[in-house]
C-alpha cells in the first residue's frame, strides 16, 4: 500500500508542474506521460493486492477407489471315511477265526439292513468228487458252481469262508493250502445268475481222509447252500506205495 500511495502522489505533482508550465494546457505528449505513469501505478496496486492474498489451496487428487479383493472361496467338507461297518463294503475282513466243533447256525439268506436277502443253490455241479486220491504234495483245483437264489446282486464283497475241518474222521485246522477267506467274485453275479468257485488245495503230507468246509459270506451276512449247508472238499491222500483203499468213516 506504500508504493500506491507514492505513486499517485508523483502523479498529482507531474499534473500540477505541467499545469504551471504551459498556462495553455498540456500537450499531447504530455498526457500521454501522465497516463502512462497512471497505468503503472494501476498495475503496481493489483500486483500488491494479489500478492496479499493467501494463495488458494491446491486441490488434492482423489483418492483411488478401492479395489474390492474377491471373497475367500468356501473350503469344501473333508470326504468322510466310512466308518468300521462301511469300510467292509469296499475291502473284505482279512480272515476268520478257526469254528471248530458244530458248523454255525446263521439263519440261511441273511437279511441286509435295508431291503434284499443273501442265499444260494448248490445243484450238484462240482470237480474232484469226494473220495477222490492224490499223493502227497499234489496241488489241485476244486470247483462248485452255486446259483444265486436271494435277491441281492453278489459283488466283491461276497467271500468263501472256511467253517469246519476234519481229519479222519475227528475235527481239525486242516485248511490243506487254502485260504480261511477267499475272494470268489470278480464280476457281479444277479438274482438267478449263476457262479464259478474255484479253490486251490494241496494234499496233505500224511497218509488218511481230509474235509474241509466252507459257507459264504456278504459284507454283513454269512450264509450256506440250499438253507444252510456247506460247500466241501473230501479226498484222501496217499504216500509214494500209491493209492490206498478209502478209510472207513
Amino acid at each position: 500500500m506504500t508504493k500506491t500511495k507514492t505513486g499517485l502522489a508523483l502523479l498529482v505533482s507531474l499534473s500540477l508542474a505541467l499545469a504551471a508550465c504551459g498556462g495553455g494546457g498540456p500537450t499531447l505528449s504530455e498526457l500521454e506521460a501522465v497516463q502512462t505513469i497512471a497505468a503503472a501505478t494501476a498495475v503496481m496496486g493489483i500486483t500488491q493486492t494479489a500478492a496479499a492474498m493467501p494463495p488458494s489451496p491446491t486441490p488434492e487428487p482423489p483418492s483411488a477407489t478401492p479395489t474390492e479383493e474377491p471373497p475367500s472361496p468356501t473350503p469344501e467338507p473333508p470326504t468322510s471315511t466310512p466308518d468300521g461297518a462301511a469300510a467292509s463294503l469296499f475291502s473284505p475282513t482279512p480272515g476268520l477265526p478257526p469254528v471248530l466243533g458244530a458248523p454255525p447256525t446263521s439263519t440261511p439268506g441273511g437279511q441286509p439292513a435295508g431291503s434284499c436277502t443273501y442265499a444260494a443253490a448248490f445243484e450238484g455241479v462240482e470237480t474232484v468228487p469226494d473220495g477222490t486220491q492224490y499223493p502227497f504234495g499234489k496241488a489241485f483245483t476244486k470247483t462248485w458252481r452255486i446259483k444265486n437264489t436271494g435277491t441281492c446282486t453278489w459283488d466283491g464283497t461276497l467271500n468263501l469262508v472256511w467253517v469246519y475241518s476234519l481229519t479222519d474222521g475227528k475235527e481239525s485246522s486242516e485248511l490243506m493250502g487254502a485260504e480261511g477267506v477267499i475272494a470268489i467274485v470278480t464280476t457281479n453275479v444277479p438274482p438267478n445268475g449263476y457262479l464259478d468257485i474255484n479253490v486251490d488245495f494241496v494234499t496233505p503230507s500224511k497218509v488218511g481222509k481230509y474235509r474241509v468246509e466252507f459257507k459264504l459270506r456278504s459284507s454283513n451276512a454269512i450264509f450256506g447252500v440250499n438253507g444252510n449247508g456247506t460247500l466241501w472238499v473230501e479226498i484222501v491222500a496217499y504216500d509214494s506205495g500209491g493209492p490206498v483203499a478209502t478209510p472207513t468213516p
